[in-house]
């Protein structure tokens, strides 16, 4: 009996969607591709905010100086590595590009017709990137992708600083910033 229970736990959550968004592989890519330039046009607005009501949280006169010289570009980095470089992954990772395939097949293979691109699937969407671009293991990796490609020998306290302030400056900035529909409408999916 207990077996049977497990079973039946397991087929639900494997048949359950990852997410409500119906689009297909190269619609969610681009997307992505829209996300990245998304964060790359607000970076200076988010490093204004981060200066604003991140610096007083910490016991740091210098947090303002060195968020302005060092958060666009760390972000910057980021977002191209995870988000643009990674769109077909975090495809996959929604279930919308198939993990199966090998390059050929799915270069040959055409993709269903599908409807519209829609303000659902815009949002839908979003809301995974969320969820993923918060989860702890990733934030881990945008930190050691920090300390190995940002921080240089000559800046004697980036890997301390990106392991302390990283992680909390990011999840300040996608609660302000990272709003599904916000973003949506700003790419003219959905309507205001």
């Amino acid at each position: 009996m207990k077996l049977n229970s497990v079973l039946c736990v397991i087929v639900v959550a494997c048949g359950a969607s990852i997410t409500d968004a119906e689009l297909t592989c190269s619609e969610c890519i681009s997307e992505m591709q829209s996300l990245g330039d998304f964060v790359r046009k607000s970076g200076a607005s988010i490093s204004r905010f981060l200066v604003d009501n991140y610096c007083p949280t910490v016991d740091s006169p210098s947090c303002a100086n060195n968020l302005i010289k060092h958060y666009v570009p760390a972000l910057y980095m980021v977002t191209q590595r995870f988000i643009t470089d990674d769109a077909k992954y975090i495809c996959k990772l929604m279930m919308v590009c198939d993990a199966r395939r090998r390059r050929e097949e799915m270069e040959e293979m055409k993709e269903p017709a599908s409807t519209a691109f829609t303000c659902h699937d815009c949002i839908e969407g979003l809301k995974f990137i969320d969820r993923y671009l918060l989860d702890e293991f990733v934030v881990d990796e945008f930190i050691v992708y920090l300390e190995e490609n940002f921080c240089l020998p000559d800046m004697e306290a980036c890997v301390q600083a990106v392991r302390n302030h990283f992680p909390a400056m990011h999840r300040m900035a996608m609660k302000q910033f990272f709003k599904p529909r916000e973003i949506c409408i700003q790419q003219d999916v959905c309507d205001p």
